[in-house]
């Protein structure tokens, strides 16, 4: 989930401090610095995959190279991490990991348990994307963090989302994207809605080099400061039948 804050945020002196020894961690590791007041659930793996995960979505999605780190502050507990962003931030939402950014660096902000790493990369993805062209829509935003927020080799067929598109596609419903669209509000967003955002970024991604293009073609238009078409009135046009290219492109895949 990312937030993007009033101005005059007063940024925490804990992170903005230049002297690294009051870190247990403190590393820059690709597009990231990660601070963390423990090395404990900071491993070479996390590290391997916080390195990849820039490289990745660049090429992928071939979007500009950015130089601006993003800050990432990780805490060994949720209960060191629920103190902090009570007394810094009370009144965001209590969520396991947060994406937020003002006029300062983007910061991601999460705290050690099992399933860090996807937490890390669905917030990661969010700063990243900010960084190359920021105010994506909303559903667009949020579909890629969920695309990239498994670890690379699960992406195409092991996302959790997949069974359930897979099932509801079965009794005939197809997520409609001009439905999407029209979300201006992350409170709009449940449990389907991010469902149906990474589905749309699937079916763009892997259904054939065309969809792929297009949603290329308007990241980098955003990335440009333009105002591109609406992807599903673009997607209408190349392809009037995507209702059934749809269905056939997860049909195809393995639950």
């Amino acid at each position: 989930m990312s937030i993007f804050l009033a101005l005059g945020l007063v940024w925490p002196n804990l992170v903005r401090s230049e002297n690294p020894s009051q870190w247990a961690f403190d590393q820059i590791v690709g597009q990231f610095h990660m601070h963390g007041n423990s090395v404990h659930g900071i491993n070479p793996q996390m590290i391997a995959h916080m390195q990849k995960l820039e490289p990745t979505i660049v090429e992928l999605l071939k979007l500009p190279k950015c130089n601006k780190l993003v800050h990432v502050v990780l805490f060994d507990s949720e209960s060191e991490y629920r103190r902090y962003m009570q007394h810094y931030f009370p009144n965001l939402p209590k969520r396991r990991a947060l994406f937020i950014q003002d006029r300062g660096p983007g910061m991601v902000f999460a705290h050690v348990h099992p399933d860090l790493g996807i937490d890390l990369r669905h917030e990661c993805v969010h700063a990243l994307l900010n960084n190359y062209c920021a105010s994506l829509p909303l559903w667009l935003d949020e579909g890629l963090a969920e695309y990239f927020e498994v670890e690379a080799p699960d992406r195409m067929q092991k996302n959790s989302h997949l069974k359930e598109v897979k099932d509801r596609i079965g009794s005939g419903l197809v997520p409609s994207l001009v439905d999407l669209e029209s979300i201006d509000n992350v409170s709009m967003m449940g449990s389907g809605q991010y469902r149906d955002s990474w589905a749309w970024v699937h079916f763009l991604l892997h259904r054939r080099p065309a969809t792929r293009a297009k949603l290329v073609d308007y990241l980098t238009q955003r990335a440009q400061g333009e105002e591109p078409m609406p992807l599903s009135k673009s997607i209408s046009l190349a392809i009037p039948m995507w209702q059934d290219e749809f269905i056939q492109h997860f049909q195809a895949l393995d639950k």
